[in-house]
């Protein structure tokens, strides 16, 4: 690990490791990215993808900081490979009016 040099991360969010909007200047997130054996937390800010979630594959592309947290720069939700075409007439779930 060299503090500053950009790397690519990947793994699945702890379950129960995820902070939303703990900075005072903006959005952002925090979470532990564990790939099993290894665990390093990760900070992020900006636009986060709305399918990040606990024990979900996620994608970080950052640079590690002197204290060994990991900034990123971008997040990356990984989604489930199953597609599943919606039925005949199916409305979509974003849809509330008419």
């Amino acid at each position: 690990m060299i503090p500053g040099q950009a790397v690519r991360l990947g793994g699945q969010v702890k379950q129960g490791s995820l902070e939303c909007c703990f900075m005072y200047a903006g959005d952002g997130v925090r979470f532990v990215m564990t790939d099993g054996s290894n665990e390093v937390l990760v900070i992020a800010n900006g636009t986060i993808p709305g399918l990040l979630r606990e024990g979900a594959g996620a994608v970080v592309e950052g640079a590690f900081i002197a204290d060994g947290t990991f900034r990123a720069t971008q997040v990356i939700a990984k989604h489930d490979e199953v597609y599943t075409a919606p039925k005949a007439g199916a409305t979509p779930a974003h849809r509330t009016g008419p």
